[in-house]
């Protein structure tokens, strides 16, 4: 299946339930902000050869609690249609008196077409970004 130089293929893992394979590693992704983006893709896998997730979903991507973008990015390159949400932990009183103009996350700077399908970043510095919030009611 042809792929479009901006998306990354799930790749197949080899899974044995005896001991931990390590082979997973060998598919960490490269990126000079973040390399977590390799962790979630044995768990994209599971489920899609499971058929509890399909690649071909328009829905809405939720990535929470993703820091540089890194999971957003690596989502953004998988699913090539969709819409994203990418939330951090945004704490603005940590700023300097000067403020910010704009929040670019570093890993979303990398990929411009990922970061044109980012619905509504501004809920991450103007609304409430802690999604634990709701514990505190």
């Amino acid at each position: 299946m042809p792929h479009s130089p901006e998306q990354i293929p799930v790749p197949i893992f080899l899974l044995r339930k005896e001991k931990k394979d390590l082979t997973n590693h060998y598919f960490k992704t490269y990126s000079p902000v973040t390399t977590a983006s390799y962790k979630p893709l044995s768990i994209l896998n599971t489920l899609h050869r499971d058929r509890l997730l399909d690649l071909g979903t328009k829905r809405p991507v939720l990535c929470l609690g993703d820091g540089t973008g890194g999971y957003t990015l690596l989502m953004g390159r998988i699913f090539l249609q969709n819409k994203l949400f990418y939330n951090s932990l945004f704490e603005i009183e940590k700023l300097s008196s000067v403020g910010l103009d704009l929040f670019l996350p570093a890993s979303l700077a990398l990929s411009p077409s990922v970061y044109n399908r980012v619905d509504h970043m501004e809920l991450t510095t103007e609304g409430c970004s802690d999604i634990l919030s709701f514990l505190l009611l």
